[in-house]
């Protein structure tokens, strides 16, 4: 699962406080078990001098053969684990209750196994992608599951070729393949255009929704919040620690970035400057987008210049979604 180097690191640093605490509890339960019984401690530090002995006698003994200084040590060993676990019975404690006790046991709370992610780190990634994306609560309501297509109308508009209910059942039909093969769709990009309420900001959190059920990370943002948020990292205090992940590492490194509602932003150069940075760079990286809007292409080319609009018709599948404002339209008879 490929994932923001950004998250792993966040969720690294957690997994390394998580281990200290645990380390030191179980530190903590041997120092007081020691107090109580000053033998065990002695017995703990003889058996971690066996091996040291082992070379002595071997380096001293010049009567003794190899196998005859192990076996004896073999036995000296024995003899300190039947009087600890002797002395540990007679105190009410067991050998686990020494142990340190992982929240993950399987990993030991280093989140990896054998060079790979173990499963806590898997579902902890899912866990932070949903968090981090903006889309916990509205996906709930809004996904492939809840998508009613009796909402759109049968009804062919002046110029359409087919009814917003035909469009809409292959506009399902396009993203539910998008989200089934991400990330290896091509083109990687979606670009969501017609006028307001006709299923764009839904069909975008249906497959928000998909991916982040697959185990890959997605950020929600409107057009107006991502020019906000770059803005504010521009200007952030950079004497401060920075956050982590930040939204620059976001834009940069997450699976797919959706940008809502292009052109209700507050226009100016700037803005202008950081959408097209956010969608150049997401594209050399080869990161999956969707945008979203109510603008058409050639108007994306008036308002943020032809680079921009070069860069979504050469890179992105327009989808084009039309009908009667479903927010103020009935449910429909099939």
């Amino acid at each position: 699962m490929p994932v923001p180097d950004s998250l792993i690191r966040t969720l690294l640093s957690e997994y390394e406080q998580r281990r200290t605490v645990a380390q030191q509890q179980a530190q903590d339960r041997k120092t007081a078990l020691y107090r109580r019984i000053p033998r065990l401690q002695a017995i703990e530090e003889e058996l971690e001098a066996i091996g040291l002995r082992a070379v002595r006698r071997y380096l001293q003994s010049g009567s003794m053969s190899k196998e005859q200084i192990m076996t004896s040590l073999k036995q000296d060993n024995e003899r300190l684990l039947a009087e600890k676990r002797r002395l540990l019975s007679e105190a009410g404690v067991s050998e686990e209750d020494l142990a340190v006790h992982y929240q993950c046991p399987i990993c030991q709370d280093t989140g990896y196994v054998g060079g790979q992610k173990c499963r806590c780190l898997q579902q902890r990634l899912i866990d932070y992608a949903y968090d981090q994306s903006n889309l916990k609560k509205i996906i709930r309501t809004e996904n492939f599951s809840t998508f009613d297509l009796q909402r759109f109308s049968t009804a062919i508009p002046y110029g359409e070729s087919h009814s917003p209910r035909d469009n809409a059942a292959q506009v399902r039909e396009l993203t539910q393949a998008y989200a089934r093969h991400f990330p290896e769709n091509s083109p990687r990009n979606l670009f969501f255009y017609g006028v307001s309420g006709t299923g764009k900001t839904f069909f975008c959190n249906c497959i928000a929704k998909a991916v982040l059920d697959a185990g890959y990370t997605a950020l929600y943002l409107t057009a107006y919040d991502f020019c906000s948020a770059m803005e504010a990292y521009r200007f952030r205090d950079k004497s401060a620690a920075a956050p982590s992940p930040s939204i620059h590492d976001l834009i940069r490194d997450i699976d797919l970035l959706i940008i809502d509602d292009l052109g209700t932003e507050f226009n100016t150069a700037l803005s202008v400057s950081d959408l097209f940075y956010g969608v150049n760079q997401r594209l050399l990286q080869q990161k999956s987008t969707i945008i979203s809007t109510n603008l058409s292409l050639e108007q994306i080319e008036k308002v943020y210049t032809e680079r921009m609009a070069s860069r979504i018709a050469g890179n992105y599948r327009l989808i084009k979604l039309f009908g009667p404002d479903l927010r103020l339209s009935p449910r429909l008879a099939p």
